[in-house]
């Protein structure tokens, strides 16, 4: 009977599923004398050097069996991605292990193609700093001559006297236990308990593209395709793929018989794809509407409206100053829809310093944060602020930065709320923006911006709302250039903006 079982993985097809199994039923498989290795201990030193003290350390009992779990012996999800070839250093990777030790058993996992890349991509986009494969790295993937077939065939010579057992991915997939009943005949596992919750699932869709914005890749986001139903390949590469999967099983079926664990009734003949997004978060519907309220330019006016008028739709999001560009997308999915106002950064600079420095009021009544008090001990006005923030003196400069970051309307800026100008084009561009509206000319289109959120037509004006004081501030030229200087994406932003709403054929 065998004693010694290798599960090399592959990634992405239930590996840490079953090594969770094994973790969770450590105590019952002790009192069968069943040790095994698997990550995280087969990875605190190389792994054939874990796999050699585990060796050291396993018990002289002729009745004692050995378990090892480690899907990196085949190689990397990210070395596969980079070379775009499935585990081509399999084969010499495997034997420098087999110079120490030699299985009974060999468990491989496989799954179809498309699939696979998919899921190890957007697996190690979201837990790395792997950029997303380019065009022609993706179409490199569909189009390589290195399959399943040739990983087994690495394999096999590597470990003669083994039994090579493969599973596809679709058969008892949430079943680790099952699996290692049937690789090694041991009644052992009888005594243990399963637990079926997957583990280390793909990234929700909110989680890509939260990624992607950060890193500003733009490019990558126009190719994620339709929310709902497309993914990273092409219909015609997924095809190409599919089909060379096909190929495969056939060939593998012919080799290792009954070893070729699958339901040939029914998965393997039918496309059981991951072919939609998933994602905890977002709804079903991808027309939610959401306004960013961006502090200082209008949004206290507007919830004002929408508060008094009762043909809100369910819909409808009036946001905090804690809702962003991105932010929306994590709650709502990237089909969101925006509307948000913004104004001059200089304008929206004085505005929001002469704010916080009257606490809010007379519309609110909210207590200065010690950094703010701090930061209101050193400037008593925006002119000041924006002077300082390039002084010769370190301390006041360093005192200005300071006043940038604690100061709520400053910190809570454009960068903030709609993160860049690239940023801001990809949502004009994916028709994501229903209206934005610079806060000069919210009265000439507040109809419009009625519309767009679904409200009925509202009287009144922003002029006639406005009750804070509004102290005049004449900016000097110095305050001007610093502001422009350190607020650079702001500005940028801004211009962004307007071209926006030109575009958009607001007044």
């Amino acid at each position: 009977m065998a004693r010694s079982i290798l599960h090399i993985g592959a990634h992405r097809t239930g590996t840490t599923s079953l090594q969770r199994f094994l973790h969770e039923n450590a105590g019952t498989l002790n009192s069968n004398e069943i040790e095994f290795l698997c990550p995280p201990e087969s990875r605190t030193n190389s792994i054939p050097q874990a796999v050699a003290l585990t060796l050291e350390r396993r018990s002289p009992s002729p009745t004692g069996k050995l378990v090892i779990s480690e899907e990196n012996l085949l190689g990397t999800m990210e070395h596969n991605i980079q070379t775009g070839t499935l585990y081509p250093n399999a084969k010499s990777n495997l034997e420098r292990l087999s110079t120490i030790f030699q299985p009974d058993v060999v468990m491989l996992s496989i799954r179809e193609l498309g699939d696979f890349w998919t899921s190890a991509i957007l697996f190690s986009l979201s837990r790395s700093d792997m950029p997303f494969p380019s065009k022609t790295k993706l179409g490199a993937l569909c189009q390589a001559s290195r399959t399943w077939t040739d990983v087994i065939d690495d394999i096999a010579p590597v470990f003669p006297k083994a039994k090579l057992v493969v599973r596809e991915f679709d058969h008892l997939k949430d079943n680790p236990k099952r699996f290692l009943k049937i690789a090694s005949g041991w009644p052992d596992w009888n005594e243990t308990k399963l637990n079926r919750r997957p583990q280390n699932m793909r990234p929700a869709e909110d989680e890509i593209v939260s990624v992607l914005l950060e890193r500003r890749d733009f490019d990558a986001l126009s190719r994620l395709g339709d929310t709902w139903d497309t993914q990273i390949f092409s219909a015609e590469q997924r095809d190409m793929m599919y089909a060379s999967y096909q190929s495969d099983l056939e060939k593998l079926w012919a080799k290792l018989g009954s070893a070729l664990l699958e339901t040939r009734e029914n998965p393997i003949r039918q496309r059981s794809v991951e072919a939609t997004w998933s994602s905890s978060h977002a709804p079903k519907t991808a027309d939610q509407t959401v306004f960013l309220h961006i502090g200082k330019t209008g949004g206290t006016f507007l919830k004002s409206l929408a508060a008094a008028a009762s043909d809100a739709p369910e819909n409808l999001t009036l946001g905090s100053h804690g809702d962003t560009l991105i932010s929306t997308i994590k709650k709502f999915g990237r089909k969101r829809k925006l509307v948000f106002f913004f104004r001059d950064p200089q304008d929206r600079f004085i505005s929001g310093f002469n704010a916080r420095l009257r606490q809010g009021r007379p519309t609110y009544d909210v207590t200065w944060t010690t950094a703010e008090a701090v930061a209101f001990s050193f400037f008593k006005t925006p002119v000041a602020l924006a002077e300082a923030l390039y002084a010769s003196d370190e301390h006041l400069k360093s005192a200005a930065r300071f006043a940038m970051s604690s100061i709520f309307h400053l910190k809570h800026n454009y960068s903030h709320f709609l993160h860049s100008p690239d940023a801001l084009r990809y949502e004009l561009e994916a028709n994501n923006i229903l209206m934005c509206c610079e806060t000069e000319k919210i009265d000439a289109n507040l109809d419009k911006i009625m519309s767009a959120l679904g409200l009925s037509s509202a009287s009144g004006s922003l002029a006639d709302r406005n009750h804070a004081p509004n102290p005049t501030c004449s900016f000097s030229e110095r305050a001007s250039e610093s502001l422009r200087r350190f607020w650079a994406n702001e500005f940028e932003i801004f211009a962004a903006c307007k071209l926006a709403a030109q575009q958009m054929g607001q007044s």
